[in-house]
């Protein structure tokens, strides 16, 4: 089945949203729901993605499903009501910790990287799962690996399979997060393809970035899409069937040709 393409859903690019699905461009967007969550405004996200008329995904990120303190405070009833009143074709959140007790980081944390490590991330996310029954498929990301610890033991993409193959979700495979290791870690992008079960990948992210004054690449996803991911897209739709494939732009929506021409060609890589 070919996947569907989606475009990050902003209030500020409901045009391009709108112009793009009558383009053909794009059959669904994903949405980042965790303020209306935060805000009781779950009855207004309900309207406004009724007025769009698109299928959606969810896309969470701050559930800090890799915090060693997750089980200590599980209070998920809020998250399961919220997730009772829609339909997504999925929902997902990142492998990463950006919580320390009450404490919030407001940013994506690489993490310790050994078997043991991995073990208790599968656990919290088993539990994680278990109280939110919904239907739709639960998808983890993994993150920029934005330094590495003196005690890993596994690679960034050993650690993400590690984790998948002890736990009920699939992968949300970030392109551009695998880019960013490669530019910054010298990591092998196309070998991290190799490296997940081909069954695995329910949905893939492309997205831009930017660099630093010191050489670092940002997942910013304020830019077009990198020569690179583009390579990599072509490489992961010859291994992976994805349901979803998502452009990521958060910022800088002054570019709207640039943002279309993504959209062309990633509609023009699809099988």
């Amino acid at each position: 089945m070919k996947p569907r393409l989606a475009l990050t859903y902003r209030e500020a690019l409901r045009w391009p949203i709108e112009q793009a699905a009558a383009r053909g461009l794009i059959d669904a967007i994903e949405v980042v729901p965790s303020g209306f969550l935060r805000e009781g405004q779950a009855s207004l996200l309900r309207r406004r993605l009724a007025t769009l008329g698109l299928p959606y995904s969810f896309h969470f990120i701050d559930q800090s499903l890799a915090s060693a303190d997750l089980l200590d405070q599980p209070d998920w009833s809020r998250l399961a009501a919220f997730l009772a009143g829609f339909e997504p074709l999925c929902w997902s959140d990142h492998l990463t910790a950006c919580r320390a007790g009450p404490l919030d980081l407001e940013v994506n944390l690489p993490l310790a990287a050994t078997p043991e490590a991995a073990a208790v991330y599968a656990e919290n996310i088993c539990a994680f799962r278990a109280a939110l029954p919904t239907a739709a498929p639960f998808l983890i990301e993994q993150v920029p690996t934005h330094w590495t610890q003196a005690g890993d033991t596994l690679s960034p993409i050993a650690l993400f399979r590690a984790v998948l193959d002890q736990s009920p979700a699939g992968a949300l495979l970030d392109l551009h997060n695998l880019y960013c290791d490669e530019v910054n870690l010298g990591l092998d992008a196309a070998a991290a393809l190799s490296a997940l079960p081909p069954e695995s990948v329910v949905e893939l992210h492309l997205a831009g970035g930017h660099r630093l004054e010191t050489g670092f690449w940002v997942d910013g996803h304020d830019g077009a899409v990198p020569p690179r991911v583009w390579a990599l897209l072509e490489l992961a739709l010859r291994r992976f069937s994805p349901r979803l494939i998502v452009l990521e732009r958060e910022h800088n929506f002054t570019d709207l040709p640039g943002i279309f021409a993504d959209l062309e060609r990633a509609r023009d890589t699809l099988p």
